[in-house]
């Protein structure tokens, strides 16, 4: 869809180009225009629900939009019933918060408050461009006409405001010629679901990482890693999904390193509350890792029930919470079963300066169903982790970010005291392994259109609580391993693909990410001393 600047840029040239012509052809027109109180006239019968704007933007956008569209309504002589109103009416009609906005719903309640149609609008951020769309649904359900503008700042000009309330008094007035009662002839317009009951995504991913050091030691053995990734997910019944994610890890040189992974998945997704500001989601899965024969030891399947709660107190103010529960089993590895638990929880404000600040905080046990005591007498692992985020935007299309992590592993690990090596410690992650800090800043630059580019540097500090340190020689120190972690990024995001609202419904969303890092490692423990270069390649595509 064009947008109003190159509209108004055409007629522009077209009064440069036809002079006196178009002068006097305009003149005519106004002349033979109704006047402000005829068209007041005309429309005062019209009676519309304008719905607070649904604004990912994290801006004023859409709240502003909203508020200029109705005044300009106003002039235009419509009647204007509060969205209050509306909603009340919809709840006693047995329609929960999270369904109020759908086709059914406005298709059951507006002929009760004898309205001519309900306007939604959406706004949100994509590819260094602001997208606000409005759209109006009918006493029927049908969608009426829409509308989405493509914006280079947060600003809903008022010339677009005029221009979307001229087409809301002209497909309101159209729309009600063919309209009787509740039942309607032919419109030239589509059914429009917001909540269709059923929705298909799929994505495919082939990501692509060379490593100058695959096992991150002394040995300093280079690999080219190749991970084909798919993607499936089942959107129904408005508030469920249902999905599969599948991923293959492929190494050149190491074959060993060589597995797969699996997860099915279903959940629950309600939201509720002012404008749906509050959300949960339920979800239960199932993981499953296969392994090359020399490490089938750890071939395992987990599942899995976690649940997030965002609770949205004030319009500035977000609290998240989640919990975690899962069970790993491994089949040749019984010492290594276990019931995993995590409770987390952030805290996020924003202030007017177009920034952020959010605190964070978690907790974690690990509690193992077998052990050994010649190997081991510790069954439960505890880690806590405690942190801080700041975000400002520098400009409108540039940012910054300061993350620090602080993790407190309670006591020593019972998978230390089992000397895995830290290539074993792939396939059973680094939770619970050491306590240490990390110092995260990012800076991020959008590329209009074609994506972003970002440089960030990080400081890490790990303590390995029972795992020894050695020399060069491979004697014990006395002392537990320490790792100083430098970490050096740059990494470039491209979409390659026409804007969503301009491309067609096959047409596959594309992007391609480029990554490259350095990390320097310092350790007392001298096999574990070394550096690594890494350079990455993924290109996706998702439907």
């Amino acid at each position: 869809m064009d947008s109003g600047d190159d509209r108004m840029g055409l007629m522009i040239q077209r009064i440069r180009d036809d002079g006196w012509a178009l002068f006097l052809v305009l003149l005519l027109t106004l002349s033979l225009w109704p006047s402000h109180s005829q068209a007041q006239t005309a429309n005062r019968d019209h009676v519309v629900v304008v719905a607070p704007c649904r604004d990912a933007t994290k801006t004023s956008l859409g709240k502003k939009a909203v508020a200029d569209l109705r005044k300009a309504l106003a002039k235009r002589g419509f009647s204007l019933l509060s969205y209050q109103q509306y909603q009340k009416r919809a709840r006693q009609a047995g329609f929960p918060s999270r369904k109020i906005r759908t086709s059914k719903a406005i298709s059951k309640v507006a002929p009760l408050l004898k309205l001519d149609g309900v306007v939604l609008g959406a706004a949100w951020r994509e590819r260094g461009y602001f997208f606000l769309s409005f759209e109006m649904i009918g006493v029927d359900g049908r969608q009426v006409f829409k509308e989405v503008y493509r914006l280079k700042r947060p600003e809903f000009k008022q010339k677009y405001v005029d221009r979307l309330a001229g087409l809301l008094e002209r497909w309101t007035n159209t729309y009600r010629r063919k309209v009787t009662g509740t039942k309607t002839t032919k419109v030239a317009a589509k059914p429009v679901h917001p909540h269709a009951a059923t929705h298909v995504h799929a994505s495919a991913n082939m990501l692509a990482l060379v490593t100058s050091n695959v096992y991150m030691d002394r040995s300093e053995e280079w690999d080219l890693f190749l991970k084909p990734v798919l993607s499936l997910k089942l959107d129904f019944a408005e508030t469920w999904s249902l999905g599969y994610v599948g991923e293959m890890s492929h190494y050149q040189r190491n074959e060993s390193l060589f597995s797969h992974w699996h997860k099915m998945y279903m959940f629950f997704n309600p939201a509720w509350g002012k404008e749906s500001g509050n959300e949960a989601v339920i979800e239960t899965s199932v993981e499953t890792l296969r392994n090359h024969e020399d490490h089938a030891s750890f071939n395992h399947v987990k599942p899995r029930l976690s649940a997030k709660l965002l609770l949205a107190g004030k319009k500035w103010l977000r609290l998240r919470m989640a919990v975690d529960l899962s069970y790993r089993h491994f089949e040749d590895d019984p010492l290594s079963k276990s019931f995993d638990s995590w409770v987390r929880t952030s805290l996020t404000a924003k202030h007017p300066f177009r920034g952020s600040f959010s605190l964070r905080a978690a907790y974690g046990f690990r509690h193992y169903f077998n052990h050994d005591a010649a190997v081991s007498s510790d069954v439960l692992d505890q880690q806590v982790t405690l942190g801080v985020h700041i975000g400002q935007s520098l400009g409108d299309l540039a940012g910054i970010q300061l993350d620090y992590s602080y993790l407190a592993a309670i006591g020593e690990s019972a998978l230390l005291e089992r000397s895995f090596t830290q290539a074993q410690f792939t396939y059973l992650g680094s939770d619970f392994l050491y306590s240490g800090h990390l110092v995260l800043l990012t800076i991020k630059q959008m590329l209009g259109v074609h994506g972003y580019l970002g440089v960030s540097g990080a400081y890490e500090q790990r303590s390995y609580a029972g795992w020894p340190a050695r020399n060069e020689i491979g004697e014990l120190t006395g002392r537990n391993r320490q790792d100083k972690n430098i970490i050096s990024r740059v990494f470039l995001t491209s979409w390659l693909h026409t804007p969503r609202p301009k491309a067609s419904r096959w047409q596959p969303r594309v992007t391609l990410v480029l990554d490259y890092r350095y990390i320097k490692r310092l350790s007392n423990s001298y096999w574990y001393e070394t550096q690594v270069h890494m350079g990455l390649c993924s290109v996706s595509m998702s439907w």
